[in-house]
């Protein structure tokens, strides 16, 4: 999905209205799971995995049960590094044979000599985003220290529209990992890569998981609403 062409005047801070309406349109086929969007995405590619060990005492698990965002962008992708700020998940996953991988703040650290000798296609940043403090200066400075070798930033955040959270208002509840700063929109999200001096091309609205186990209903309700699916992704360009 695309931004009319007008939301960009306002992302930009061209333009400004109190109730600005972004249209959302319908998805021409079916919803797609985060890890298989992700995945279709890096097939092919020479992507970077921020975020990459998860969290350490449930990559096991996850291997076992072919669910870690890793191994999967692994297979799929020509290269995937796989960088961390984690040192000892990061020397667990070298153990286990995923030796491309990296301990670095890509913030506070000094630019990365295997980051900067390759040209990359995407940096791939995970359900990480919503745990940032300053998420605009996050992309900024990522933008200003590896901006040059790559193209574009995929980004995929619990979305703030969906459905689970509007049944749980209903109950009078918020939901919510602990550490998360923020729900995200697409045009919230939008803006936070515009002022971080990303040009925004698209996004997505995806499933958790596969939609196999959710009944017909929920699948045409989905199908006819997608902004009230579980994730949201956007692809940026370093501009």
């Amino acid at each position: 999905m695309k931004f009319e062409p007008h939301i960009y005047e306002y992302l930009e801070d061209k333009e400004f209205i109190g109730s600005l309406h972004v249209k959302i349109s319908k998805p021409s086929s079916k919803p797609k799971s985060r890890i298989d969007y992700l995945t279709d995405i890096a097939a092919g590619k020479k992507v970077i995995h921020l975020g990459c060990v998860d969290h350490l005492p449930l990559v096991d698990q996850k291997i076992a049960s072919n669910t870690w965002l890793h191994k999967l962008l692994h297979d799929k992708a020509e290269r995937c590094l796989g960088i961390d700020i984690n040192e000892e998940g990061i020397s667990y996953m070298k153990n286990i044979g995923y030796k491309d991988a990296l301990a670095h703040n890509m913030i506070e650290d000094k630019p990365a000599q295997q980051i900067l000798e390759e040209k990359w296609d995407y940096l791939i940043l995970g359900e990480l985003l919503e745990h940032i403090d300053n998420p605009v200066l996050f992309l900024s400075q990522i933008r200003q220290k590896y901006g040059k070798v790559i193209d574009k930033v995929l980004i995929t955040v619990p979305n703030g529209l969906r459905w689970v959270n509007i049944k749980r208002v209903f109950r009078n509840k918020e939901v919510i990992n602990s550490d998360h700063r923020f729900w995200y929109t697409p045009y919230t999200l939008a803006k936070v890569c515009t002022n971080a001096g990303l040009e925004v091309e698209e996004f997505s609205f995806l499933l958790d998981y596969k939609m196999v186990w959710y009944s017909i209903i929920t699948k045409t309700i989905y199908r006819l609403r997608p902004a009230l699916l579980d994730n949201l992704s956007m692809i940026s360009r370093f501009s």
